[in-house]
């Protein structure tokens, strides 16, 4: 009798962002990250991947990440990432940098012409 043991799946995060794949064919292809955990992703879009393929992903807050197309259907496709990544970087917003406001005194004094002052 032999036991059907699968290692347990980490945890996945349910999310919808944007990320690059480069499988080496010279054209950078968009797809719509589905969910992300640490050692994978599930993508659709129309990046004609085939199972076992290599691939580079560039996926927003975490960078290049290797992998490979684990399986495929129709649309849809996993990713299995060659090393572990923290998905909750992927959440992380991306903010402009914020100047900070000038000091009252660097303000310069303008009068509008027409206001009188008491």
């Amino acid at each position: 009798m032999t036991d059907n043991v699968k290692p347990p799946r980490a945890k996945r995060d349910s999310l919808f962002l944007g990320a690059t794949l480069d499988v080496g064919d010279g054209v950078s292809h968009d797809v719509r990250v589905r969910n992300l955990s640490a050692t994978g992703m599930m993508v659709d879009g129309d990046a004609n991947l085939e199972d076992g393929a290599q691939l580079t992903a560039t996926i927003r807050g975490i960078g290049d990440i290797r992998g490979r197309v684990a399986w495929v259907v129709e649309r849809r496709a996993g990713i299995a990432f060659d090393v572990a990544i923290d998905p909750t970087q992927a959440r992380k917003s991306v903010s402009a940098a914020v100047k900070p406001p000038l000091p009252l005194e660097s303000v310069p004094s303008i009068k509008r012409p027409g206001l009188r002052t008491r």
